[in-house]
């Protein structure tokens, strides 16, 4: 591994353990949520974009940061039979990535290893997917530059990263990761059960507050909200779906907390990020929890 190994490792390990929590996320309730949140960050307004990309024969795609492989089946489906797939992951969540492709009968090649670490031949992608990586590696605009050296001309660059919330939820999102991203990783799965637990109580309070002024200095604007949800974004990250377990809920905060590195960007950020890579911006998708974009190499 490159500078900061020991982060690196350990962020290795932090997801090595998510993945093999197989029950907290194979549920069918889980991947529908997930895959509808895909669909509607990289889709919504763009409803042809994979018949875009997956417009001939075989697409060669890189899966950077693919984990257990779920975000690409769950987003892409059938149009993988279309593309000489590689997943590559830091974790060895490439053994569960291949189980799910074999499984659909799918074809792809799984490789561990740190991204800013693949070998010179890795280059020339018809299709990059990063889900969820790079704000898990040192530097976020580093890993943008990396991967749109490696896309073909026209290539595109679909990723997700996380964006800047509200400074109460920034402050104690660093502080709470500082207590637990240093146990080892069931160690930290149990110290955050409390957390899913406490989310889970404010959420079954099914309760309404009425922000009657806009409150700028906490990122708050005048509004009604539902209790948990504005906890959720301006105090503390603590999820809550009604239609999921707790194992599922507590997936969602360990993948939050767990990892050393967790950087959060404005939009503004990364799309200079994208302009200084040499990619066009094709469509930047801001939510209240990150920032989804689609991307073309010039």
């Amino acid at each position: 591994m490159l500078e900061n190994s020991n982060n690196q490792r350990q962020t290795a390990n932090m997801f090595s353990y998510k993945w093999h929590q197989v029950h907290s996320y194979r549920d069918s309730g889980l991947r529908n949520l997930w895959g509808n949140w895909l669909k509607e960050k990289y889709l919504t307004g763009n409803q042809q974009l994979l018949e875009e990309i997956f417009d001939s024969d075989k697409v060669r795609m890189l899966d950077a940061g693919c984990g257990a492989g779920i975000s690409s089946l769950l987003l892409f489906g059938d149009y993988l039979r279309k593309a000489d797939y590689i997943g590559v992951d830091i974790s060895d969540s490439i053994e569960l990535a291949k189980i799910e492709f074999n499984e659909l009968d799918l074809q792809g090649t799984f490789i561990q290893s740190d991204l800013f670490e693949l070998d010179k031949e890795f280059v020339n992608f018809d299709l990059i997917f990063s889900e969820g990586v790079l704000h898990h590696t040192p530097s976020v605009e580093r890993g943008i530059k990396f991967l749109a050296e490696r896309l073909s001309k026209d290539g595109f660059l679909l990723f997700y990263v996380y964006k800047k919330k509200a400074p109460i939820r920034e402050w104690t999102d660093d502080f709470i990761r500082n207590q637990v991203s240093d146990l080892e990783p069931d160690q930290a799965w149990e110290a955050l059960e409390g957390l899913t637990e406490f989310g889970i109580s404010l959420g079954e309070l099914n309760a309404q507050i009425e922000v009657k002024k806009d409150l700028p200095i906490l990122g708050i604007v005048a509004g009604k909200y539902d209790l948990q949800r504005l906890f959720y974004y301006v105090f503390m990250k603590a999820f809550y779906s009604p239609d999921l377990s707790f194992e599922e809920m507590h997936h969602v905060n360990y993948d939050w907390y767990s990892p050393k590195y967790c950087w959060r960007h404005t939009p503004e950020d990364i799309e200079s990020f994208c302009i200084n890579s040499g990619l066009t911006v094709k469509q930047l998708h801001v939510d209240d929890s990150g920032i989804s974009v689609v991307a073309k190499k010039l």
